[in-house]
């Protein structure tokens, strides 16, 4: 049995609300409220809760953000496509190139400030940028097959080389590796020769893919491996620590010429893509495939990024301007977001990992919040999670919480995509369970207790960063989460009971708690109120009240509750028809059914 509620989304209707953050800072949240969605089913002294997730919930998203930080128009001239845009290090900087310019611009990603420009000497466009992970060393790559070349630290400007004879396409350094005296590369493009630099004119090795040209390059962070895919529609892998004789894995087949790669932080997943628009997430140890899945290719082939550190989610920066966020591992989608309407020309990911530069065909670059939510001056609002409450008024006051889920919680139960809660499967302490018609025992259990009526509250909250600090913060209120029937503005209660029976004698074992009834004495008095009950009722029963001289007191008719649902207890308030409380003494009862039968009993009261 089960309370089915939902949440509204976080893009719907809502509270708003602003929250000062530091001095003069604001954050702005949605406030939400939790609300329950359809009539409650109860069980047995069990109450099952479950509720579709909000947008914002990790079961949607996995606890991935996409938004724009920052556009910046002004760093190229209009009009220009945005070849590469490529993060320098562990600083706010990264260079970039448009065409038709005469210098690549090296930029502060934040305010979109120009730092400095290296100066071009070729009159072709650049066809793509390597930067070192020191920040010291650019390549850029021209359609001729020559590279130029920089040393930031001489003023003496580029060196340009013929590094291949043939129209190169790709550029690769090994993104973690800053020291200044490793300065290796490799190139590849309109041929199946590979090549690996040294800096500029020292060559190191030269490769030999027998299937066609190789297109797409990605090197591990370690500068170790090297992995290669183009024509040929297979996935290599290479040993460039010592001359490469011969790739070290053939692996990963794909359905058409692979125009990108991309390895995982950790090196141990890689994501490629083919002209055919499908993607392969892998394993680098063994090649083998962990997700396949096709995306949009219409407008060309994606740039593929892993975030940082772990590559927990893998960016799909789409030529058509649309930039997809996936599960890193199972490819599972996240959310998708159109930057800008002039496409996506490059993409690359930054070394902190909360947010990622985006270049387009008029020249404009965006820096974008993608990847994991983490509570942080960058990311200073994330999901939190849920709290569920329980009360025996429709009030906060002596309030129980229940269970607190928050993200990354691995108890929480999922059904289908709807969470799920079971009470008394709560936080709060409990005995062994109950014996049946001992009253006193099974009000020592936390509950939830046949008869009693619950009044069950959910609400939301998000992890906030505040003052170098995370803390929980509720989007909606305790009496905003309280179930309520549809169209009811006060909270309903929920009375948790067993099925009616349905086995013959319907009334066979039907009895009555606590007898003898004893004001102040009975522990659920202060829950349900004052009560006796009548259990292992059938679905419909007539129960009359009667008193020790034979006077009817009241007329109790046990059927299908509101909701539809068959209990099998009932229980009298102690009053009277005219709603006046009774005095002590023994009180008759009969109950008969609609079969016919009958059953005679007696219990006492003292007051």
């Amino acid at each position: 049995m089960e309370i089915l509620f939902r949440m509204k989304g976080a893009l719907l209707m809502g509270l708003r609300s602003f929250i000062v953050v530091g001095l003069g800072i604001l954050i702005w949240t949605d406030g939400d409220a939790a609300e329950f969605d359809s009539p409650p089913l109860r069980g047995d002294r069990v109450v099952g809760l479950r509720w579709q997730p909000d947008e914002d919930d990790p079961i949607f998203n996995g606890n991935a953000v996409l938004q724009i930080l920052e556009e910046h128009p002004f760093v190229h001239q209009p009009g220009n496509r945005v070849i590469a845009a490529s993060p320098i290090g562990l600083t706010r900087d990264a260079y970039s190139y448009a065409t038709g310019e005469n210098s690549v611009v090296r930029f502060n990603m934040d305010t979109g400030e120009t730092v400095s420009q290296l100066p071009v000497q070729s009159s072709e466009d650049i066809i793509d940028l390597g930067v070192h992970a020191s920040g010291r060393f650019v390549a850029a790559l021209y359609a001729s097959g020559a590279v130029e070349y920089w040393d930031t630290a001489d003023d003496g400007g580029s060196s340009v080389f013929q590094a291949a004879e043939f129209p190169l396409e790709d550029i690769v350094f090994a993104e973690g590796v800053s020291d200044t005296l490793d300065e290796r590369f490799a190139v590849a493009g309109q041929s199946s020769n590979i090549y690996v630099y040294d800096g500029p004119e020292n060559l190191l090795y030269q490769m030999n893919v027998p299937d066609g040209a190789t297109r797409a390059l990605a090197m591990s962070r370690q500068g170790n491996l090297l992995f290669t895919g183009g024509d040929g529609m297979r996935i290599r892998q290479w040993d460039i620590t010592s001359q490469p004789q011969a790739p070290a894995v053939f692996f990963v087949q794909h359905q058409g010429s692979v125009r990108n790669i991309e390895v995982s932080p950790l090196t141990d997943r890689l994501a490629s893509v083919d002209e055919t628009g499908r993607v392969i997430i892998s394993q680098v140890r063994n090649g083998l495939v962990l997700a396949e899945f096709d995306v949009d290719v219409s407008a060309g082939t994606p740039e593929l990024e892993f975030s940082n550190p772990n590559g927990s989610v893998l960016s799909i920066a789409r030529p058509d301007g649309v930039l997809e966020l996936r599960d890193g591992t199972t490819g599972r989608f996240f959310r998708e977001l159109l930057i800008g309407n002039n496409g996506i020309t490059s993409y690359a990911a930054t070394s902190d990992g909360r947010s990622n530069i985006v270049g387009d065909d008029d020249g404009r670059l965006y820096l974008v919040r993608a990847g994991r939510c983490v509570p942080s001056l960058a990311n200073p609002v994330c999901f939190g999670g849920y709290k569920i409450w329980r009360n025996t008024v429709p009030d906060t006051a002596g309030i129980r919480l229940l269970r607190v889920y928050g993200f990354g919680d691995s108890t929480w139960s999922f059904v289908d995509e709807q969470r799920e809660f079971s009470d008394p499967d709560s936080i709060i302490a409990r005995v062994a369970p109950p014996q049946e018609g001992d009253p006193t025992d099974e009000i020592r259990r936390a509950g939830p207790h046949n008869g009693v009526s619950y009044f069950y509250s959910i609400t939301r909250f998000d992890r906030q960063f505040l003052n170098g600090s995370v803390f929980d913060v509720d989007v909606n209120s305790i009496m905003e989460g309280f179930y309520r029937d549809p169209g009811e503005s006060e909270p309903t209660a929920i009375v948790p009971t067993p099925d009616g029976r349905t086995d013959l004698p319907l009334l066979g074992e039907v009895y009555v708690v606590p007898n003898p009834y004893e004001a102040g004495k009975v522990p659920w008095d202060a829950q349900g109120g004052e009560h006796v009950e009548f259990r292992n009722l059938p679905e419909k029963a007539k129960i009359r009240i009667y008193g020790v001289a034979g006077d009817l007191i009241r007329i109790l008719e046990h059927d299908r509750d509101r909701y539809g649902t068959s209990r099998a207890s009932a229980s009298w308030d102690l009053r009277n028809s005219a709603g006046k409380r009774v005095t002590s003494g023994v009180y008759t009862y009969r109950i008969e059914t609609s079969s016919g039968e009958a059953l005679n009993g007696y219990f006492i009261v003292v007051l």
